[in-house]
């Protein structure tokens, strides 16, 4: 895909359409080759003389629809691959997909078209097809292997029916030449060896048989203790389920010459397959038959190879499956089962787990485990502690050498290793554990277990190794997308109850919103609030909520009473697990009946002086990480807050600019942390800020627009999060495929800001700095004012500064050059009146080196 320009193919009869998909297309994908036809035979015959990556079909067309297009291609060898998305209003008729679906469709797209939609669905299109032309030269590179041995087989099987004729003819001659004889018969028998082929002579009249040592070694027979006898072989060795088709052929094979594959039993027990074919009768002077003979060849190896070929195929095919299924899967559980799934197919592994390594604390973890198709509850699996310099267990092996590793002997290992144990009553006896790689390092272990000894190889580990990274992928990707989710489910949270509070709520409500956002986004059963009352030095209960046989506790606490009391009597969090009878007496009687095993209490502080107590109980084990720790402290700060306000309304203007404050320093902590990821830019937020705020000056903007503005420029970049390092920091040129993951930063940013309620306002320098004056911008393509005037002030000031800074790719410009530049590109790239006005600005002193 980054070596070849993706070529669409637009089918529609609407010239406007047409012109309107291509132009789509075309800013989706700069580089593309696009092709159009206005009817459904100029499109059939473009798709099979182009070969496109794509065909966009629409479904109402004069004489050949649609449906009738999509269905002629897909019958044809030529363009069976090619992915078809229709294109239609007929978006809500459901007929109108089912039918889309039958004739072959790979997509359905409702106009009007989404963009975004459009350009996913193109790029889904030329993976699905790549992957097919991947897999279709795949199969045919395997038949052309298997059809080179089998002419490699063929070729030594001619050679050696010509040696048996070279045999039979020094046979005739025999008189005459013993010596030839003698030769001749050390040539057979050397190639038989090699090619596994031996041979019988059966003599006709005293019914006598010979047989040559490779017969012997074919059979698995001492050649001194066994008569030969082919008719016993047959009723001995042959396979109990070959008999059938051996027995009632045997004749049929002595007279027309008919081969045989069979399989037979050996005396050691191996199974072999066999080829068998009779040859030419030997007849006397009178030309009477006098000797039979024939030849039997092991052709074990060769169906061994055969089926291996096929093996690898089946599984690079379920390899590429299990990747389309989990490409576009965010949820852990799911991506967990669907890829036990395929491995489960794949091979056996009664005992079936993922396991994930925590490197700073060293520690790993049971994330998913099944035995024998019964999900285990991992919380009742205990993490086990690695130090990576003793590789003595299997797991710290594979984790420390980054690839498999195979225990052959289970019940060995554990007498002198121990470990985590999977698994029922029955125990494992062998195990193989595949680390899961992603950007380099192990995240963790696909782990494999069976009953039996020694099931599992290296060829296993190899091709278990190609799935396991692209798993890890996946959970890599999961786990950063439900980082993020949970990042703005918290600042979503922190901002509801900003809300509340400046709606001017009864405590009671602002209480309800305080521990109903607690239980929600802290996923914990309960949560009980207590407010100190200073005069009678008592904690009160004010409100609870998850408690199933009280809706209303009333609860008075002294200090240390409980360990709510101990809690503010110690000013510091509490956590307890696994609350029994031993420790009743630390917790409330109405939590001990509710059946709690977690207790987290946190004291509410303002200025280092207690003002009450949150707790948060679940009925299981929560196994919280550092994130959640992080967050039920910031909640508790929060909480602190409101409390804080309620008692003291007279404050509330100033808590609530500290409040913002701490909102200011996060998003210029987000533009630090952005500038410290690429240090080679390293305060350009800061620079382009304070810029930018100073022209805007000159528009006499409101001190609300200034602050949006300010808050929009410190996050301009923000998108850039979701940029690899490997792309952002790249020295050398980017790739298209690159250079379309860069310029989605944009889009990224709006996708996460605008579901911050507060940020909204601030969204027009992230989402649109880029796109310019004249249109040739990204990711929209806006055009004059179209551009919000904050992004039209700050591309200008972006620009300025980032020309006149040193980048890996080239050093800074001077101030001179780079004013110049922004002149050449007023009214191209640049709103022609804020050039005029920076430029006033850069005159009067902002370009300075004190500036």
């Amino acid at each position: 895909m980054e070596n070849k320009k993706i070529k669409i193919l637009v089918i529609d009869d609407n010239k406007d359409n047409l012109t309107t998909v291509k132009a789509l297309v075309k800013e989706a994908f700069p580089d593309s080759i696009r092709l159009t036809a206005a009817n459904g035979a100029a499109g059939i015959e473009l798709a099979q003389s182009e070969d496109p990556d794509v065909i966009l079909l629409d479904v109402v067309m004069p004489g050949m629809d649609g449906f009738e297009v999509c269905q002629k291609l897909k019958s044809s060898p030529k363009t069976h691959d090619i992915p078809v998305v229709f294109l239609t209003a007929l978006g809500g008729d459901r007929r109108s997909r089912i039918q889309a679906l039958e004739v072959g469709g790979d997509a359905f797209l409702a106009k009007p078209i989404d963009e975004s939609e459009l350009t996913a669905q193109i790029r889904a299109m030329v993976k699905i097809k790549i992957t097919n032309e991947n897999q279709r030269n795949e199969k045919e590179r395997l038949a052309q292997l298997v059809a080179e041995q089998t002419r490699e087989l063929e070729q030594i099987h001619s050679a050696t029916l010509n040696l048996l004729e070279d045999l039979r003819e020094e046979n005739e001659a025999r008189k005459k030449s013993e010596e030839r004889l003698v030769r001749s018969e050390k040539r057979l028998k050397k190639a038989q060896s090699i090619a596994h082929v031996g041979d019988w002579e059966w003599n006709i009249k005293d019914g006598k048989e010979e047989w040559s040592d490779e017969m012997y070694h074919i059979f698995g027979i001492d050649k001194t203790s066994y008569i030969a006898s082919l008719g016993e072989v047959i009723t001995r060795m042959i396979h109990p389920e070959d008999l059938p088709i051996v027995l009632p052929s045997n004749t049929e094979t002595f007279a027309e010459k008919k081969p045989l594959e069979y399989r037979i039993i050996r005396p050691d027990g191996s199974i072999r397959n066999i080829w068998a074919e009779s040859g030419d009768a030997i007849l006397d002077e009178s030309g009477e038959p006098i000797f039979l003979i024939g030849i039997v060849q092991d052709i074990t190896a060769r169906k061994q190879s055969e089926l291996s070929l096929l093996l690898y195929a089946k599984r690079q095919e379920k390899i590429a499956a299990l990747g389309r299924a989990l490409a576009s899967e965010f949820d852990l559980e799911v991506i967990y089962h669907t890829a036990e799934g395929y491995i489960q197919s794949m091979i056996a592994c009664p005992n079936f787990a993922f396991t994930l390594f925590d490197s700073q604390q060293g520690i790993l973890k049971a994330a998913y485990v099944s035995s024998d198709g019964i999900k285990i509850d991992v919380h009742d699996i205990p993490p086990l502690k690695f130090n990576l310099q003793d590789t003595s267990s299997g797991r710290s092996k594979a984790i420390a050498s980054q690839s498999p590793e195979i225990i052959l002997d289970m019940k060995a290992k554990r007498k002198t290793g121990g470990g985590m144990l999977f698994g029922g009553a029955q125990e494992a006896q062998s195990a193989i554990y595949i680390p899961m790689l992603a950007e380099g390092q192990v995240i963790g272990l696909m782990e494999l277990q069976s009953y039996q000894t020694g099931a599992y190889s290296f060829e296993d580990g190899e091709w278990l190794s190609v799935a396991a990274n692209q798993i890890g992928m996946s959970i890599q990707n999961a786990r950063l997308f439900s980082r993020t989710q949970q990042r703005i489910e918290e600042l979503t949270a922190l901002a509801i109850i900003d809300n509340a509070v400046t709606s001017h709520l009864s405590p009671q409500e602002m209480f309800t919103i305080l521990l109903e956002q607690a239980i929600t986004q802290l996923k914990v059963d309960a949560a009980v609030l207590f407010l100190f009352n200073p005069q009678s030095q008592v904690l009160e209960c004010v409100s609870s909520r998850g408690y199933t046989l009280t809706s209303n506790l009333q609860i008075r606490l002294h200090m240390g009473e409980s360990l709510a009391g101990q809690v503010a009597l110690e000013k510091r969090m509490f956590h307890f697990t696994r609350l029994s009878a031993e420790n009743a007496h630390l917790l409330k009687e109405e939590s001990l009946i509710e059946g709690f095993e977690e207790y987290f209490g946190v004291p509410l502080l303002v200025k280092d002086e207690i003002i009450g107590v949150l707790e948060v109980l679940h009925r299981s084990k929560l196994n919280p990480d550092s994130d959640w720790l992080h967050f039920l402290e910031v909640l508790a700060g929060q909480s602190a807050i409101v409390i804080s306000t309620l008692q003291l309304y007279e404050d509330v203007q100033h808590a609530n600019k500290q409040l913002l404050k701490a909102y200011d320093a996060t998003i210029e902590g987000w533009s630090q942390a952005m500038d410290l990821r690429d240090k080679e830019t390293e305060n350009h937020t800061q620079r382009v800020t304070e810029m930018t705020l100073r022209l805007a000056q000159c528009y006499g903007m409101s001190e609300g627009q200034m602050i949006h503005l300010r808050r929009g420029a410190l996050l301009h970049d923000i998108g850039k999060l979701g940029v690899p390092d490997q792309i952002l920091l790249k020295v050398s040129d980017l790739t298209d495929e690159e250079w379309t993951i860069m310029r989605s930063h944009p889009q990224l940013a709006y996708d996460m800001l605008s579901q911050i309620d507060y940020l909204r306002p601030a969204m027009d320098i992230p989402y649109c700095h880029h796109e310019r004056w004249d249109g040739s911008g990204y990711p929209r393509g806006l055009k004059g004012e179209q551009i919000p005037f904050a992004a039209r002030l700050f591309s200008v000031v972006d620009v300025y500064d980032a020309l006149t800074s040193d980048r890996p790719y080239r050093p800074k410009w001077s101030k001179e050059k780079a004013i110049q530049l922004i002149k050449e590109q007023s009214e191209k790239f640049f709103d022609p009146i804020v050039v005029e006005s920076f430029l006033n600005i850069f005159n009067e002193g902002m370009g300075s080196e004190e500036e």
